[in-house]
């Protein structure tokens, strides 16, 4: 007798798995009267050269003075930390990155950008899970309209296991 379990797992590359794949996270709700925030979901922007990819978890920024932001467009973090500076937490070994304001003597971009805001975000492992907290403009301001958010890109498995294979430590569905 075959028993099916549901199992969901982060998925840390793009390897060949039978499923389902989805972003899940939540951001904090953003000021009541707020003219910037964020909005945590699937990202849908591509730039070429690795800059942006879609399908991964991303962020999207609402900018009152920037129509070409919005949080209907969505990067992906991935993207987000490879154009970031970059600090490692000390004796932690966690690599905390930092985006504000990167690449701002270059015009071009900071009109693409402007208003993106302070992004301060940590990476769990290799996986294409994130954490972190957003505001208008860091600490300059006192981290005006903060939000805090989390984002991973999971994958829904189905397996097939025999009731001998199931240990103390799984739930099993029948």
């Amino acid at each position: 007798m075959k028993t099916k379990l549901l199992l969901s797992m982060f998925v840390a590359s793009s390897i060949g798995v039978a499923g389902a794949a989805d972003i899940v996270g939540a951001n904090s709700k953003a000021a009541t009267n707020a003219a910037n925030y964020i909005e945590i979901g699937k990202s849908n922007v591509w730039a070429p050269f690795n800059i942006h990819n879609k399908e991964k978890a991303g962020v999207g920024v609402q900018a009152k003075d920037n129509k070409r932001l919005s949080k209907k467009k969505k990067v992906d973090f991935g993207g987000l930390s490879r154009n970031s500076k970059t600090d490692k937490l000390v004796d932690k070994g966690v690599t905390v990155n930092h985006l504000y304001k990167t690449m701002e003597g270059n015009e071009n971009w900071w009109k693409i950008h402007k208003g993106i805001g302070s992004f301060d975000f940590v990476q769990v492992g290799n996986a294409d899970v994130w954490f972190g907290e957003w505001s208008e403009s860091g600490a300059k301001d006192n981290f005006k309209g903060r939000q805090v958010y989390y984002v991973l890109h999971c994958q829904l498995v189905e397996l097939q296991v025999t009731p001998s294979m199931v240990s103390t430590n799984l739930m099993v569905v029948t």
